[in-house]
């Protein structure tokens, strides 16, 4: 992807990158509050304009002797996981912003990484022995990432008409960093999400420098009518996810038929929860999917305390764990800005 506009100007400049995916609305809000559109006619201030959306936009930027901008991707390996009616260049400006916001935290984060446990029964009997909580949710699972140095970022906002992802496995510099872009309260929905990215991590799905973008999770999204049958990687995260929550339990809602009410099913989704260690709001994911009752199982997690509360709690997470003797204010800034911090 390259792109080519007339020099010396900062209209050409900024039609550049809207031909690339990005308006110009949306780039000047990426600016430093002290940048100037004048300093475009410099040529230091175009390099230096070059340099700073380079790094958050996720694109290689440079300006040539005449004054041209041109904008092409990185060298990074994109995979995507996509609808049949999604194409790549769809998501490719979403991918972009993920790998830029990954690129920086890894780049910054001061606590080192340390892999996770092989498996995800492992990690699991790890997470039931040493968290405060009785059963993997997204809290417990949020915290066991954080202490492994894997940053979680939430990708607050992408350009109007642009698709965003469920989720994004990154691997910078020999370092995973998830990104969640999943527009949705439910923790139960983003528990999943998490899960199914720390599956790529854990089992190898990415070479160093690379991206891994789901558009979609079959497991929780309620209409998947042109979704494409999934490759092996797709199912060996899938599997592995389900198993981290799950345990060795391959059906949770087995037995359970069809409830009358929100309440019951609330009710009965607890019960079983409490008894085979398991998130009730990912039970009630379960029974939604196996009786196509969405809306009801919607309704039930309303009946569980901060059971809405998910995008609050990833971006709390990043605001209480991540720490940078590496990054400058300016960046810092932009990257909880980024986040809707």
């Amino acid at each position: 992807m390259s792109t080519q506009t007339a020099p010396n100007s900062a209209t050409a400049t900024f039609k550049a990158l809207k031909n690339a995916g990005f308006s110009r609305a949306y780039v000047e809000r990426l600016l430093p509050e002290w940048w100037d559109n004048d300093l475009l006619k410099t040529s230091a201030g175009a390099v230096q304009f070059a340099l700073i959306l380079q790094q958050r936009l996720g694109l290689k930027l440079r300006f040539d002797e005449s004054g041209y901008l041109f904008v092409g991707r990185t060298s990074t390996e994109r995979r995507f996981k996509h609808r049949a009616d999604t194409s790549e260049d769809e998501l490719s400006v979403s991918a972009s912003l993920g790998w830029a916001l990954a690129k920086l935290a890894t780049f910054g984060i001061r606590k080192e990484f340390t892999p996770l446990p092989p498996t995800s029964l492992e990690i699991r009997e790890s997470l039931l022995a040493h968290s405060k909580e009785s059963l993997v949710n997204l809290d417990s699972l949020l915290d066991l990432c954080w202490k492994h140095g894997i940053p979680v970022i939430y990708l607050n906002n992408v350009p109007k008409n642009k698709k965003k992802m469920t989720g994004m496995a990154i691997l910078s510099n020999n370092r995973p960093a998830i990104v969640l872009g999943y527009k949705n309260n439910q923790c139960a929905k983003q528990l999943f999400a998490l899960a199914h990215e720390i599956g790529h991590i854990v089992c190898g799905h990415l070479k160093n420098d690379s991206i891994l973008l789901d558009e979609d999770l079959k497991e929780i999204e309620e209409t998947l009518a042109e979704q494409p049958p999934q490759d092996a990687e797709e199912n060996e995260a899938d599997n592995f996810a389900l198993e981290l929550l799950r345990g060795s339990t391959e059906s949770p809602i087995k037995g359970l038929g069809r409830q009358k009410s929100a309440a019951t099913l609330s009710f009965a989704a607890l019960e079983i929860g409490n008894q085979l260690r398991i998130d009730p709001g990912h039970i009630l994911m379960s029974y939604a999917r196996e009786h196509q009752d969405w809306a009801k199982a919607s309704l039930a997690l309303n009946f569980y305390p901060n059971s809405m509360e998910a995008l609050k709690k990833i971006k709390a997470s990043f605001k209480n764990n991540f720490e940078s003797n590496s990054l400058s204010e300016e960046n810092m800034e932009y990257l909880f800005q980024a986040q809707g911090l």
